[in-house]
């Protein structure tokens, strides 16, 4: 559950991908690059809702595992929501809720542990090391394919990383990785739509869950 729960927030990821100019571009990769900057700019500057799907392709004995959960996001802060487990993140403080224990722990995690677990420090970390590839031959209706090959693949666990953007609203649809082992991990979002930002989405209440057990470890 756990190992899921993770590979979610770097699908995530895909939310707030930051192209700048340490990445590198090969071919007509420009326009590639112009729209995922323009997508960068409006989720940074509004704040989203969606349902999502989760599924692990595992290549051992050809299964597909499918969960479903929910996500807000808003530049740095997220919550997202997937089987028993919650985590919300307001900019300083970290919120792990397990409902099953009814325990939450509670962190203020180093910029290292962002790049494992907050949506936006997380792909900038990665869009760093990857290379933008127009997906051309690639049409699938009504969004643009890019493709995210690593700089260095030997230092990470995927070959490919693929973003499927809607056209007319600037917006990810569906983050595909293709792991080296073979298994495939894919979230699409469902619903993705603008949501009015209200601060309390990102903290964690602990009044409202009676006898909570609470591990602060800030």
């Amino acid at each position: 559950m756990k190992h899921t729960f993770y590979i979610l927030l770097f699908l995530i990821a895909g939310l707030t991908v930051s192209a700048n100019g340490q990445t590198k571009k090969y071919g007509n990769e420009k326009d590639a690059e112009t729209l995922l900057i323009q997508t960068v700019s409006i989720l940074k500057k509004n704040a989203f809702h969606s349902k999502f799907t989760l599924d692990y392709f595992t290549s051992n004995d050809e299964r597909t595992d499918s969960k479903i959960g929910n996500m807000d996001i808003k530049g740095r802060f997220f919550r997202v929501e997937l089987l028993d487990t919650e985590i919300k993140y307001n900019g300083r403080n970290q919120w792990t809720y397990v409902a099953s224990d009814n325990e939450v722990t509670i962190t203020q995690p180093s910029q290292s542990d962002l790049n494992e677990t907050n949506p936006m420090a997380m792909i900038e970390s990665m869009i760093k090391v990857n290379r933008i590839v127009n997906a051309e031959k690639k049409q699938v209706k009504g969004c643009r394919v890019i493709n995210l090959y690593p700089n260095n693949p030997k230092q990470v666990e995927y070959f490919k990383i693929v973003l499927y953007i809607n056209v007319e609203t600037k917006l990810p649809k569906k983050i595909v990785i293709n792991q080296r082992n073979g298994d495939i991990i894919t979230m699409s979002f469902l619903d993705l739509h603008k949501v009015s930002y209200n601060p309390a989405n990102f903290v964690f209440k602990v009044s409202e869950y009676p006898n909570v057990t609470v591990n602060d470890l800030r």
